[in-house]
């Protein structure tokens, strides 16, 4: 169960935002002695007001670009491990606290909804924000509540969940609801669910990312392949002639509807049903890809397994930035882009600036 967020295990890196691969700084280093609650980040999310909230195994750091302002068990926190962070339509932060259920925070108060609330597990895993303000706090064995105009519903056990742990949540346009899980798709319409497997199509059962275009594409990315999912059928990217049969770890889909995967066989772009592959023969300096992200800038990010972080300008090259260049850590395991157009990437050492 807990594979997939051991993914999550991260240090934030900062570089500045600028039109030209080789004028790309990596700036200092923030660990626990400047501050940071704890090394090993597991979740982070910039809120509407434009403060960094940094989810760790022993706490919660939130940073305002100069001081952090830290949240532990001693003062208000239910557990130590931080999965998830979520903000919700009235700027509420909820933080998926791993043993303790959920802690909230609005306007400098600090709030607990736990299983004496109404909560069907503590050991919650993902928050998922609806359109429609609505909340998914999903847990252990598919134990799913929903927060609804301030009160919980057992949702999972309404709609016939089953007992899968959930991998990542994706809304269509229509409210249709699709769950990434290690058993299968389980899609929730209409407050019933349905579950998609290997007899269905899917490559493997195992789920370990999911996303949809406008299209009414929906991708998933599985530990043996890539599947799109579209009016009910599914069917399999192929690539050179052949399925791809690589595991996917993380899925981008940007304004344009142009689809990016993270995999250990380096990064797969699908634009428009035109396929690209960008390996160790384009100067990846390795194909195990764990996370990425298209920045405003143009420029394509990817954070590899051990291998540093890697720039690609689609026209002109890969500049790869290692520990020889002054990178600290080289598994990379997250990347954002903040309002203001720094990028973090996430390894598993500390806090970057």
């Amino acid at each position: 169960m807990m594979k997939h967020f051991y993914l999550k295990i991260f240090l934030i890196l900062i570089l500045t935002s600028v039109q030209f691969v080789g004028q790309i700084k990596i700036h200092k280093t923030i660990t626990t002695e400047d501050g940071l609650v704890q090394g090993q980040i597991s979740a982070m999310l910039q809120d509407k007001q434009g403060y960094i909230w940094i989810g760790t195994f022993d706490g919660i750091s939130r940073w305002d670009g100069k001081n952090f302002l830290s949240i532990q068990t001693y003062n208000g926190l239910p557990a130590s491990q931080i999965l998830d962070i979520e903000e919700g339509s009235d700027s509420s932060i909820y933080f998926a606290s791993y043993g303790g259920g959920v802690l909230v925070y609005k306007n400098g108060i600090l709030d607990t909804i736990n299983k004496k609330d109404g909560l069907l597990t503590d050991g919650i895993i993902t928050i998922k924000l609806l359109s429609t303000g609505e909340i998914l706090f999903a847990g252990d064995d598919g134990n799913i509540s929903k927060l609804k105009d301030g009160k919980l519903n057992n949702w999972s056990e309404k709609i016939g969940f089953p007992k899968y742990d959930v991998y990542g949540i994706y809304e269509s346009s229509d409210g249709t609801i699709y769950c990434a899980t290690e058993n299968g798709l389980v899609i929730v319409e209409n407050n019933a669910c349905r579950i998609l497997t290997e007899k269905d199509g899917l490559i493997t059962n195992w789920l370990w990312s999911i996303n949809g275009d406008s299209n009414g594409n929906v991708f998933l990315g599985t530990n043996g392949g890539i599947n799109i999912l579209k009016e009910n059928k599914i069917s399999s990217l192929v690539l050179n002639e052949n399925i791809f049969r690589n595991a996917a770890f993380k899925i981008k889909v940007d304004k344009n509807n142009k689809v990016y995967f993270a995999t250990n066989a380096g990064i797969l772009i699908n634009n428009n049903g035109k396929l690209e592959n960008i390996t160790t023969l384009n100067g990846l300096p390795t194909n195990d890809i764990w996370s990425l992200l298209e920045g405003t800038n143009g420029l394509l990010y990817f954070g590899t397994n051990g291998k540093g972080i890697s720039v690609y300008d689609p026209k002109e090259k890969i500049i790869n930035f290692r520990n020889i260049t002054g990178l600290p850590e080289e598994k990379i395991y997250c990347i954002e882009e903040s309002a203001d157009s720094e990028f973090y990437f996430g390894t598993r050492s500390g806090l970057v600036i």
